[in-house]
């Protein structure tokens, strides 16, 4: 196993600050989930370990600038979602996902797809006459009963 030494360099400060997060909570997270080293110094972080953890951890990080680039925001979700991505064997290409909006609401805002599984499912939309989405059930419960009680 060799090691190997990496480093990316981030274009601005505005894309500095949303890639570290509050207290830099989204990076200290982004170093927990990856298995090679991560620091950062200035604009540049870099990335140590053995040569497929450093190029899995380097592709996480290209997408999530990739992802910062186009959205202008970052969570944690986000970075959960592109590594999972990644550990599929799937390329994270967030610019695909986004290729356009769904709809635009009554002010002008654009509703887009956020994972690949809400675009493929809206193009099956599009495409199909009848869509059966197929998934587990969320728990609801009875707001109106529990208001009710209140009420009286």
């Amino acid at each position: 196993m060799t090691e190997k030494e990496t480093r990316v360099k981030i274009k601005n400060n505005g894309e500095a600050a949303i890639f570290f997060g509050i207290g830099d909570e989204t990076f200290r997270h982004l170093k927990s989930i990856c298995k090679a080293e991560l620091y950062a110094r200035g604009s540049e972080i870099y990335v140590r370990g053995s040569s497929e953890d450093v190029d899995v951890a380097v592709e996480l990080i290209y997408s999530i600038l990739d992802f910062i680039d186009s959205e202008k925001q970052l969570t944690i979700n986000d970075i959960n979602y592109m590594h999972n991505l990644l550990q599929r064997g799937d390329k994270p290409q967030h610019r695909d996902i986004l290729s356009g909006s769904i709809l635009n609401t009554v002010r002008g805002k654009a509703i887009k797809a956020k994972t690949l599984g809400q675009k493929r499912y809206v193009e099956a939309i599009i495409r199909d006459d009848i869509v059966f989405a197929i998934g587990r059930r969320e728990q609801v419960r009875p707001i109106w009963q529990w208001l009710w009680r209140y009420m009286l």
